[in-house]
């Protein structure tokens, strides 16, 4: 955690959840980008879109609010020079430049293991990449068929109303 700077906002135990973050990686990063205007979580090895409901309302919390107010840690309108690092198991937050905070993550969080995920590991260069295998890897998208129901999409979205509200509910007990 060199160079990081450790917060002393609360951390509910749903926080990452909240935020979209749904592996199994001990450090977890998050930062908004304004391409596409997302949230993302950066685990060292991989990142995705995180939850920006969450986010908003994490950040805008007023126990955490005044605590983030001096990092930029992106928008709509301009990148991130700032990350906010959470330690999944001491469950603590730290906020640092991007590059301290990917330091972090790749000394903090173990590389997957090299036979689950061929091609990362041995230090082996990955075979270049052809028109012809690129056209079938977007045609083996074509066919996929689309297994969630609207039902589901409602059930998902409803468990994620009520995971912020418990975020509120936990934030809103904590005293500084």
């Amino acid at each position: 955690m060199q160079h990081c700077l450790r917060l002393s906002v609360p951390v509910p135990p749903m926080l990452e959840a909240a935020l979209g973050y749904d592996g199994t990686a001990r450090y977890v990063a998050f930062y908004w980008i304004p391409a596409g205007d997302e949230l993302m979580w950066d685990e060292g090895w991989r990142s995705a879109d995180g939850e920006w409901q969450g986010w908003l309302t994490f950040t805008r919390h007023p126990r955490v609010a005044p605590e983030l107010a001096p990092y930029n840690f992106g928008d709509s309108d301009t990148p991130p020079t700032h990350w906010l690092l959470l330690d999944r198991e001491a469950r603590t937050c730290f906020v640092g430049t991007a590059t301290a905070v990917q330091q972090a993550l790749y000394t903090g969080n173990p590389t997957p293991d090299a036979a689950a995920w061929p091609g990362l590991g041995a230090g082996e260069p990955l075979p270049a990449l052809t028109e012809e295998a690129m056209q079938a890897f977007i045609e083996g998208f074509r066919d996929v068929p689309v297994t969630i129901t609207p039902e589901e999409i409602h059930q998902q979205m409803a468990a994620h109303a009520r995971l912020l509200e418990a975020l509120i509910t936990l934030l809103n007990t904590q005293t500084g």
